[in-house]
């Protein structure tokens, strides 16, 4: 196996060109050793026999396939995968995950109706539980959405009773 320095992609034996992103691998193990120069043709010596050597050509590379826009990084997302690779009817939970957390950033900001939280905190919990690899950007969405949904009761309640306790103060003055 060798792995693309460009994108971290890992490829089979005996890949010359990186199937992601169609950067030159570094190991070719198939590949012939360079040959020494010929040394130079002195007069009596036939012309032909010093032809170009057409049997040490490289082979042409692999047109690149059809894959998945991915780019693992570590052996976490690396063996993630490898297995969707081997699994290709597995479902792609990645985008609930990152959805939870950008729900759980906005949440923090705009929130009309906890709309945001309730949003972060119902994908961050399905997302976290799917698993893969990205179930702990979940995990932070859930729980920016949970906090944010806290924050937000506790300033209402606390509006809340201002304010009836203003008008039960107004009540009290004239009555």
């Amino acid at each position: 196996m060798s792995i693309c320095k460009y994108c971290k992609h890992v490829s089979e034996d005996g890949t010359r060109f990186c199937k992601v992103c169609g950067k030159a691998l570094d190991v070719f193990p198939d590949t012939p050793e360079p040959q020494s120069p010929q040394p130079a043709p002195s007069s009596y010596q036939n012309a032909q026999s010093f032809a170009p050597d057409t049997e040490s050509k490289t082979p042409e590379p692999k047109p690149l396939q059809n894959t998945p826009n991915t780019f693992p990084m570590n052996d976490k997302d690396r063996q993630a995968y490898a297995e969707k690779l081997q699994n290709p009817g597995m479902p792609d939970n990645d985008g609930i995950c990152v959805l939870a957390l950008i729900f759980g950033m906005i949440s923090i900001v705009f929130n009309p109706f906890l709309l945001n939280s309730v949003l972060a905190l119902i994908l961050g919990i399905v997302g976290h539980a799917c698993g893969g690899p990205k179930k702990d950007i979940a995990k932070v969405g859930w729980i920016l959405g949970l906090i944010t949904m806290i924050i937000y009761i506790v300033i209402r309640v606390i509006f809340a009773v201002l304010a009836f306790s203003l008008i039960w103060w107004i009540i009290q003055l004239f009555f």
